[in-house]
């Protein structure tokens, strides 16, 4: 009985940490969202953008960007949100080594072929970026799928 409520316990310690999801943005913001347009809160809903939409609509829809940059681009002043993701690489080491061996402490043992130990090292990758000229969205790109 312990184990079951141990178990119960640690499961709902582990929904907490989630991401936050566009419905729970939206419930922690309701005035911002109702402030959007009923088409904009609608696309926001879905998870999408699209061209003119406020940074607070961008918000809602795709969360907090990784990286802002300000830029000025054709005289006017533009912010660019840039979406990252990680993902995992896994790599392993193969060679011939010569060395001394530490089962028969000797100088070599006779092109021993080793393999080294599995290693993941994670890389982060743009997976969505939105520009924006007068705090409206101009433009935008995101890979299938994200963010």
């Amino acid at each position: 009985m312990i184990l079951r409520l141990l178990l119960a316990a640690l499961i709902l310690a582990l929904a907490s940490c989630s991401l936050p999801s566009t419905q729970s943005r939206i419930s922690k913001h309701g005035a911002m969202y109702s402030r959007l347009s009923p088409e904009h809160r609608q696309m926001v809903a879905n998870g999408n953008i699209t061209e003119g939409m406020s940074k607070d609509a961008v918000f809602l829809a795709w969360g907090s960007p990784s990286e802002i940059y300000q830029l000025e681009e054709d005289g006017s002043e533009k912010e660019r949100w840039i979406y990252t993701s990680t993902r995992p690489t896994h790599e392993t080491h193969v060679g011939i080594g010569y060395g001394i061996h530490p089962r028969y402490q000797r100088w070599g043992y006779d092109g021993c072929i080793y393999r080294g130990m599995p290693r993941t090292s994670y890389v982060s990758e743009r997976v969505a970026m939105v520009v924006f000229s007068g705090g409206k969205v101009e433009s935008w790109e995101r890979r299938q799928g994200e963010p």
